[in-house]
């Protein structure tokens, strides 16, 4: 188990009985809760650095709040979610369907940047206006 998971709880109950809180355990059973303690929260996160961190703020803010000595659960509620990062899955690759009408797109734009499209409908109108 993380040396320094166990430390921020042993930190975090030693801030509790400092403020004797109503409720508290008595003195010569802290270790004991501390057992107690770290058992229940280990297994709610992984316990890297940011956890710890996490869990040192949920422990002050329980505390700021306390008017008898908490239980476990608050300091769990305390604490910020975590906040998870997923890669994107690739794009899955173009169907021939596909590929053949973004050519086909492409053909299109380039005849109109070619000027035949505008030309082809420039020579129309000036048809049409020809027969009139």
């Amino acid at each position: 188990m993380n040396k320094m998971f166990k430390n921020t709880v042993i930190t975090g109950l030693q801030l509790f009985m400092a403020l004797q809180l109503p409720g508290r355990p008595p003195q010569d059973s802290v270790a004991a809760t501390a057992e107690i303690w770290v058992d229940l929260l280990h297994p709610v996160r992984g316990w890297d650095s940011e956890d710890i961190a996490n869990l040192q703020r949920a422990f002050k803010r329980v505390a700021r709040r306390a008017d008898k000595f908490p239980a476990p659960a608050q300091v769990i509620a305390a604490m910020e979610p975590k906040i998870q990062v997923f890669k994107a899955l690739p794009r899955p690759p173009k169907t021939a369907a596909e590929k053949q009408e973004i050519s086909r797109i492409c053909a299109d734009i380039a005849r109109m940047l070619s000027g035949d499209t505008i030309n082809n409908a420039i020579n129309k109108t000036t048809t049409d206006e020809d027969k009139v």
